[in-house]
């Protein structure tokens, strides 16, 4: 056996211990092996997942082996091994926790936005609005601010769930729960980047079907406060 066909055999039968120990390797040692690779995994994923690890108990560690034995990994970056095990479970849908994938990204981002360097961040120019880069609008189909070990939902709300996720000051990640349109108004700004506060209004009345006289005002009053916040940047 080949260098190379030798370690390729050790890394399999330490991601899956259903596999039998490869020849001239100790069973003990590699069981060694086995225990340290799962229990780092569990102890990354705990400290980044504490909501999911309480929600689903036992079932939380089955999902971290399984996600041991059966994905390919991207990176070998330990931070960003949290996306690896939401991609996992998005290829790897339990149906009785339809709600999984979006809870473990909601609780991703927190850790995305304690670990942003933001350090490059300039103001848009003069009479336009941008979103602060430790800033983040969020979609998701399930109310994944209450899920819980109590509250398992079977199915997706009958609203979207609406969320703004920002650092603040204090460099604290705080979760808010937004109206559709504070919503849109953030979107907007985060996926076209700088505009005029005029276009950004107009944009999403729009998309509301509303006219200025309606709801122009209130728009206005939300920018105001998103930018007290410092979730929205003027120039």
């Amino acid at each position: 056996m080949t260098m190379h066909a030798t370690i390729s055999a050790l890394t399999e039968a330490v991601r899956d211990p259903s596999l039998a120990v490869p020849a001239g390797f100790d069973a003990n040692r590699l069981g060694v092996y086995r225990r340290l690779v799962l229990n780092n995994l569990l102890s990354i994923f705990s400290a980044n997942f504490p909501v999911a690890k309480r929600t689903l108990a036992g079932d939380f560690n089955d999902l971290v082996a399984r996600f041991l034995r059966d994905h390919a990994a991207t990176t070998p970056l330990f931070p960003e091994l949290p996306q690896e095990l939401i991609a996992f479970v998005l290829a790897h849908p339990d149906p009785r926790r339809p709600f999984l994938a979006e809870l473990l990204h909601y609780e991703w981002i927190e850790l995305k936005l304690k670990l942003l360097d933001d350090a490059s961040h300039s103001p848009p120019p003069a009479g336009f609005l941008k979103l602060h880069p430790a800033a983040e609008p969020l979609a998701y189909h399930f109310p994944v601010e209450r899920i819980s070990r109590a509250f398992q939902p079977e199915a997706p709300g009958t609203q979207p769930t609406f969320l703004l996720a920002y650092r603040d000051a204090r460099g604290r990640v705080q979760f808010h729960l937004l109206e559709v349109a504070a919503y849109l108004l953030l979107a907007q700004l985060m996926a076209q980047g700088a505009q005029t506060e005029a276009a950004l209004v107009d944009t999403v009345l729009r998309q509301l079907g509303l006219s200025f006289e309606q709801a122009g005002a209130e728009a206005r009053g939300t920018l105001v406060h998103f930018i007290g916040l410092g979730v929205v940047v003027a120039g």
